[in-house]
């Protein structure tokens, strides 16, 4: 039987989000017969080269509402919706205090669920012979679309991954997913990539369809060790407030070693940042590097020698960029906020605190790089937890098998 899975992102495969998915993306080309792909945005941005067995579509989630007609055909599925939250949710009361805003939501969501079932609907009668699974990358939006499909007769089985933002309520403005408990019970399976997130979920919905995924990147060489007087730190991620890259030049204005800081990465909050910096480092001391394509970073990572990959982020899932920074061989520092200490250790670099004093952080990573950053045998074990832990190879092969089964 042919197997075709839809695969729900943000933007992938177009430049300038999920660029993770790349890797992630020919294990699921091999794997199965065809992929259809539904980015929620990025159409007019340049298109990623993609497996020739995948077809990528263009789904408008802002097509008109005809409240009326949508509300009367749909007033027991908007009924279970609030009912179950009610019941269930620890937020229920929200679901009142808010009830314009969950009420329009929900049905922005129904819209788009009515009009996706009777798409993929087609390509089920169009083609009786064949598997179908939906796959959401995301815990958002799409995933409550797709819930709300299934309620509305789809027969696609779901599966959804979950990161950080999408599930961890203290990412959201709201402080809470709207409908979650009405949508988590949809999914065949929730994948979580990081355990903190499986326990996190586990706590509150206390489902068996949660299970743990590592993400993975693949073996791309090994990052030369650097013989020069002067040490080299590199960091890599948007300009959000949550990264804290200002905070990385903070802990670096203490350092008394030579150095030089360069990170990759653009964002709304860029220029800003910047400004920072310049107020707290001299120009040499940093580069700023902004977009460079996942192909040629992986590049350099491989052929310049780097001492340290820094991350100082508040709010985390599991962040691909420090897997591939350990793939490489290269240390890391990441704070011990949500699944960080899943991957940064003594074993791959310092964990800091989540909230540190940088001139007590600049002494640890001064003693680090002195001792540590260098040293062959202390690099092959930061490589090795890459290999146990985070390669795609493996990691991937599992994963496929849960979307199969």
């Amino acid at each position: 039987m042919e197997k075709v899975v839809y695969l729900f992102t943000a933007q992938f495969p177009f430049i300038g989000s999920e660029s993770f998915l790349e890797t992630e993306i020919h294990y699921l080309s091999n794997a199965f017969d065809k992929i259809v792909i539904y980015p929620s945005r990025g159409f007019d941005k340049v298109q990623l080269p993609i497996p020739g067995n995948i077809e990528v579509r263009q789904f408008d989630l802002n097509r008109p509402v005809y409240l009326r007609k949508l509300v009367s055909g749909n007033l027991f599925l908007i009924a279970k919706a609030f009912i179950t939250e009610f019941i269930k949710s620890p937020h229920r009361w929200k679901y009142v205090n808010q009830f314009k805003w969950n009420f329009n939501h929900l049905i922005g969501c129904i819209n788009n669920a009515v009009f996706l079932k009777e798409e993929l609907d087609k390509d089920i009668k169009a083609n009786q012979e064949t598997e179908f699974v939906c796959y959401s990358y995301w815990f958002n939006e799409w995933a409550t679309i797709l819930a709300l499909s299934k309620v509305l007769g789809l027969k696609n089985e779901l599966v959804t991954r979950a990161h950080g933002y999408d599930f961890d309520e203290q990412q959201q403005s709201r402080k809470y997913h709207p409908f979650r408990y009405f949508e988590i019970a949809k999914f065949r399976k929730v994948i979580q990539i990081s355990k903190y997130g499986v326990n996190y979920m586990k706590q509150r919905f206390r489902d068996s369809n949660i299970v743990l995924s590592y993400l993975g990147v693949n073996d791309k060489g090994t990052n030369p060790i650097n013989n020069e007087k002067e040490f080299q730190i590199i960091s890599c991620s948007n300009f959000v407030a949550l990264k804290r890259v200002d905070s990385i030049s903070q802990i670096l204005s203490h350092l008394n070693v030579p150095y030089h800081w360069t990170h990759y990465g653009i964002g709304k909050e860029m220029e800003d940042v910047i400004s920072k910096v310049k107020s707290i480092l001299p120009e040499q001391h940093y580069t700023f590097r902004g977009y460079v394509a996942n192909k040629d970073l992986m590049e350099e990572y491989s052929q310049t020698p780097f001492d340290l990959f820094m991350n100082v982020s508040t709010l985390e899932g599991l962040p691909v960029s420090i897997m591939e920074a350990i793939s490489f061989g290269i240390p890391v520092t990441g704070c011990d906020v949500c699944g960080l200490p899943e991957i940064v250790n003594e074993q791959t670099g310092i964990l800091l605190e989540e909230y540190f004093d940088p001139k007590q952080v600049a002494q640890r990573i001064e003693i680090f790089l002195k001792e540590k950053s260098r040293d062959a045998q202390y690099r092959q074990g930061v490589k090795e937890f890459w290999r146990e832990n985070f390669n795609a190879e493996r990691n991937y092969a599992e994963f496929v098998e849960i979307l199969k089964n």
